[in-house]
This record gives C-alpha cells, sequence and structure tokens, in this order.
C-alpha cells in the first residue's frame, strides 16, 4: 500500500515539477521577449507621434499659411538693394545664431537684376550639429521676407564627425515696387 503511494506521490509531484518547469519555459522563453518587443514597439510609436504632432505644429506655424495677398507683400521691395542686403544678411545671421550654429563667414554674392524682380544671394560658411542645420533651413524659411537655398555643400568635421562644416549659397527674389502693382 505504501508503495502505491510512494508512485502517486512521484508521479504528482513529477506532473507538478513538469507544470513548473514548462510555466518557466514559457514565461521566461517565450512571453518576456515579446513583451519587451511590445514595449519596444510601444515607445517608439509614441516617439514618432510626438514628433509627428511637433512636425504638424511646424507646419500649421508654416508662413505659408498667410493668404496670397499677404504672402505676396513678402516679396515686394519698397527699398534700395543695399538696403534689402543688409537685412537679409541680418536674418540670415539671427537664424545662424538662433539654431545654434556658428557663422564663420557671410559674403553677398552678385545681385541678378530681370525685368520687374531681382535676387539678391549671400554666401555662408558656418559649423555646427547636423540637428542645427536642419533647424537653421527652417528658421531660413520663417524669416519676414522667405528666403530659399541656391547651394549647399556639407561635411562631417573630422575625426569627430559629430559636427559639421557647411556653406550655402541663399538668396531672395524681390519684385521691384513699381512693377509689382
Amino acid at each position: 500500500m505504501s508503495d502505491l503511494n510512494s508512485k502517486k506521490r512521484t508521479k504528482t509531484l513529477g506532473i507538478l515539477a513538469g507544470v513548473v518547469v514548462f510555466t518557466w519555459v514559457w514565461t521566461y522563453l517565450i512571453l518576456r521577449p515579446i513583451f519587451e518587443y511590445r514595449d519596444k514597439l510601444d515607445a517608439d510609436l509614441s516617439t514618432k507621434n510626438l514628433k509627428f504632432k511637433e512636425a504638424k505644429k511646424i507646419l500649421n506655424a508654416s508662413p505659408q499659411r498667410l493668404n496670397p495677398k499677404e504672402a505676396l507683400k513678402r516679396f515686394i521691395s519698397e527699398n534700395s538693394s543695399q538696403e534689402d542686403m543688409a537685412k537679409m544678411i541680418k536674418d540670415i545671421e539671427a537664424a545662424a545664431v538662433a539654431s545654434g550654429l556658428r557663422v564663420l563667414e557671410t559674403k553677398p554674392q552678385p545681385q541678378t537684376n530681370n525685368v520687374g524682380w531681382f535676387e539678391l544671394k549671400v554666401s555662408i560658411v558656418f559649423e555646427g550639429n547636423w540637428s542645427d542645420v536642419v533647424r537653421f533651413l527652417y528658421e531660413i524659411e520663417s524669416v519676414t521676407k522667405p528666403l530659399f537655398v541656391n547651394e549647399m555643400s556639407l561635411e562631417a568635421n573630422l575625426p569627430q564627425q559629430t559636427t559639421v562644416r557647411g556653406r550655402l549659397e541663399i538668396g531672395r527674389i524681390l519684385a521691384t515696387a513699381d512693377k509689382a502693382q
């Protein structure tokens, strides 16, 4: 009789040990990696949602949201080209400083004249982080009179490669006041 109870007890303990081992294997080798991966995906998704909301704010605050008449006024020059050039250089340098770039050189380029409009160009050489360059490109878009990039060259500073050195040729097309009406 005791031999029979011993066999039942051994069988019961074996089944219980099997269930415990199976539960441990299931939990730590199968479920745990799945939950960790799910948590990682959730964190990535919330980060991307935050970036998406920030990008949406930037787009909604963009100067291109102006009505057409207001947008056209931004291109009309009532000053001389020297005053416009001085304002343009001031805008570019202010945008560079606001974005964290270090300006090494700012140089006016020859002006392009045409019937009813003219183009001012400025060459700027700078150093900064990659994120500062992106911020700078956004900053020059949001100045009073729009600026655009004609040419751009960027290279990583060696050996650290965390900063970038670049040259941009930034332009502004302005309509002359008498031709704009």
